[in-house]
């Protein structure tokens, strides 16, 4: 859980250094600096911005692993809850019957 969260601090800083870089690049365009000049920090922007995607992107995969487990793992509670309401209910009505009191053949002689 730490793990997840140090991931999601760095994220979360790293996006907000590329928002702050990103808006001095808007800065620079705003004072006419071609658009070529800025490839290098545009590149780096697209390769932060990829590093926070894949990051934010396993966190998430996982997430939705564990809850699909936990989701199959509900359904076969599920299952196994109705199997045994089925056999108490057998057990119950095999009780029945062999507490009914037996008919009794009388044999004439």
């Amino acid at each position: 859980m730490d793990n997840k969260r140090e991931l999601l601090l760095k994220v979360s800083r790293q996006t907000k250094a590329v928002s702050e870089f990103l808006e001095n690049i808007e800065k620079a365009m705003s004072i006419s600096v071609e658009t070529k000049a800025l490839e290098a920090q545009l590149r780096t922007v697209l390769e932060s911005l990829s590093s926070c995607f894949d990051t934010i992107k396993s966190i998430h995969d996982e997430s939705v692993k564990l809850k699909s487990a936990e989701e199959k793992e509900k359904n076969n509670m599920t299952s196994q809850i109705q199997q045994l309401k089925q056999k108490v209910q057998q057990l119950s009505s095999l009780n029945e019957e062999l507490q009914k009191p037996k008919k009794r053949k009388s044999k004439a002689k």
